[in-house]
């Protein structure tokens, strides 16, 4: 659901969304669609969670296919779960994690540059008892000013560990960290015909902050949701006020990024 990690040598894709290679170094490129030894030949975009330490899950799915009911505890959710930085050798695993239809799949050297705890990126597992590989998010801060704030670059979580809090505990520690560090809000791009994503965000206290027109590019184009949330330090929450109109990439990222 959004964006969920590069190779300098690997083709670009031909639906890769152009605003994305625009915020990317222009010597970094995403796998082709042609399925890897290590990453699955399915792609897609982000989901999240968030900051509810003694919350019950509102009812709606982590599953981006299957939209059920859940009231897990996030308290017994960290009983089943652990949440560490993402390491080289979890790379190996990803591939069972990424066959979501909306799962972006990167290239090895983008997966590193997030990994290992180096800021501004960050790049979480977590894993059941087992040390199986239950989802991942990869996020990072930037900005400058009232602009300071976490994005989440891709979230995902594998289909035999859904409606189990995952992604919820995922997005607490990402979110305590934007607020250890006095971001004003975290920001996520979702397509708008992902409409479970949508919803989920929504119920974590997203809003869509803008409509980007054609975010998402290729044979079938579609826009994209800016979605936000307002973290402590934007005290007036002006992060949360909306666009009143649809906006093109070039508004959005300029013409020369």
């Amino acid at each position: 659901m959004l964006s969920l990690l590069f190779t300098r040598a690997s083709p670009t894709r031909t639906n890769i969304q152009p605003c994305l290679q625009q915020r990317k170094p222009p010597s970094i490129h995403r796998l082709s669609i042609k399925p890897s030894p290590i990453f699955a030949s399915h792609f897609s975009y982000p989901t999240s969670d968030l900051d509810y330490a003694n919350f019950a899950l509102p009812p709606a799915s982590e599953s981006i296919s299957e939209p059920k009911n859940s009231t897990i505890h996030l308290g017994i959710v960290r009983t089943m779960f652990s949440v560490a930085d993402f390491q080289n050798e979890d790379l190996l695993k990803i591939n069972s994690i990424n066959l979501d239809p909306y799962t972006e799949t990167y290239g090895i050297q983008f997966y590193a540059q997030y990994m290992c705890g180096r800021m501004p990126f960050v790049f979480y597992k977590a894993e059941d008892k087992k040390g199986r590989l239950a989802g991942y998010l990869m996020g990072k801060l930037e900005g400058e000013g009232d602009q300071w704030h976490g994005h989440i670059t891709a979230i995902t979580v594998g289909d035999a560990f859904r409606r189990q809090g995952v992604a919820r505990l995922l997005m607490d520690k990402f979110e305590k960290l934007c607020i250890e560090q006095n971001c004003y809000f975290i920001d996520l791009y979702v397509r708008i015909s992902n409409k479970v994503a949508v919803e989920m965000y929504t119920k974590m206290g997203y809003i869509v902050y803008q409509q980007i027109i054609e975010y998402y590019s290729g044979e079938d184009p579609e826009d994209g949701y800016d979605m936000h949330k307002a973290l402590p330090a934007d005290v007036d929450k002006l992060s949360m006020i909306p666009k009143p109109h649809p906006v093109t990439c070039e508004e959005v990222f300029g013409t020369n990024e």
